[in-house]
């Protein structure tokens, strides 16, 4: 099983099935994320990443939307960090449940990479404002990766400590 992070290029509170198993919602009054599970983690239906969607669980951060969104302006509704830190908190989750590690995750911007699409598609690439390249993908996918694991260790933590109190 695989696992691929994107962010929606939609405004922050969109939330439709049929293309990621969960989405990353950000609520600006309270400034939290805000985590929905649209599918299944064994439904592979959603339609997330072009040519890699069987076994493969789609996350995407809702964000990214409106006019005149690119590298160099994120727009009315940009990623936050918060959604950063939900996603891969979820991916680590995920990962202990599917006894994924975290060498199964990739970025958008990757997988566009490794299938010669990079510029049609660079989610992730980039994590605020600036210029998309092929290295600064590799870096922001190695960032996340390093990400998930902290949140997989200290989910084990949490885990080993309920079973020695309880």
């Amino acid at each position: 099983m695989k696992g691929t992070l994107h962010w929606s290029a939609t405004e922050w509170d969109w939330c439709k099935r049929k293309h990621y198993q969960l989405i990353i919602n950000y609520d600006p009054e309270h400034k939290q994320a805000v985590p929905r599970k649209l599918h299944n983690y064994t439904d592979f239906s959603p339609q997330h990443t072009w040519m890699r969607n069987t076994n493969n669980i789609g996350i995407a951060c809702a964000c990214l939307g409106g006019e005149d969104v690119g590298e160099s302006n994120f727009g009315e509704w940009p990623l936050m960090s918060v959604q950063i830190e939900e996603m891969c908190r979820c991916a680590a989750e995920i990962s202990l449940l599917k006894r994924m590690t975290i060498d199964d995750w990739r970025t958008h911007a990757e997988y566009a990479i490794e299938d010669g699409y990079f510029g049609e598609r660079w989610d992730l690439a980039i994590l605020k404002p600036g210029t998309a390249t092929k290295e600064s993908a590799k870096k922001n996918g190695d960032l996340l990766r390093r990400k998930i694991a902290w949140y997989m260790a200290r989910s084990r933590e949490v885990r080993a400590f309920h079973k020695k109190t309880v």
